[in-house]
């Protein structure tokens, strides 16, 4: 929650300084963007986590996790060029 929050009051903040443009629509677009940010993050908030409680684990279909099971190994380029730094 604190980092959700914090991320968006920045984005938010910037979008605002938007008012201070000489362009029109320049000016106009910051608190438009304000806006769909806050209710990104009410929703994020709010309506995200109720739809995982309904839906549960087959949200995360085809790699459904199960508890107490161990995650495969998966390879990949990005886990091959990771492990190769040294």
């Amino acid at each position: 929650g604190p980092a959700v929050l914090a991320s968006s009051g920045t984005v938010a903040a910037g979008l605002l300084c938007l008012l201070a443009a000489d362009l029109n629509s320049s000016r106009g677009m910051g608190p438009l963007g304000t806006v769909g940010v806050l209710c990104a993050l009410a929703a994020m908030l709010t309506l995200l986590p109720a739809v995982l409680v309904l839906l549960g684990r087959r949200v995360f279909w085809p790699l459904i996790p199960r508890h107490g099971s161990v995650p495969k190994a998966r390879r990949s380029l990005f886990s091959a060029m990771g492990s190769s730094a040294g």
